[in-house]
């Protein structure tokens, strides 16, 4: 889940700029239903349901500025070291806090370099 909310977060012309557009439209997507595109929101389908998830997204957020950037400017992935210091200063299990900063980081990796080829 957590992979799939990044995708759609940080994904070129997706997640918060596109989902405001359905809100103010009062779309049933914005409601949690299906969408003109008949599929339900993004952020719904791929809602975060256990605690270690919504802490390690808050750990994901925390590190936006801590990103591992090629020479191209691509992003290469989140600064690890720096993302288990907030997590281990935070007090969050370091093992399950990897293992879901790992799919996020994929999935945020896709999305913005995304970005650099439209």
């Amino acid at each position: 889940r957590i992979r799939a909310l990044c995708l759609w977060h940080f994904k070129p012309g997706g997640g918060p700029g596109y989902c405001e557009a359905c809100r103010e439209e009062d779309a049933a997507c914005a409601q949690g239903g299906i969408g003109a595109s008949g599929e339900r929101c993004p952020y719904v389908e791929h809602a975060l349901q256990s605690p270690e998830e919504h802490q390690a997204w808050d750990v994901v957020m925390a590190c936006l500025g801590q990103l591992r950037l090629a020479p191209s400017g691509h992003v290469m992935g989140v600064d690890m070291t720096a993302a288990l210091k907030i997590a281990e200063a935070r007090g969050l299990d370091l093992a399950v806090v990897s293992e879901l900063l790992q799919a996020a980081e994929n999935g945020l990796v896709e999305a913005m370099n995304e970005k650099d080829t439209d």
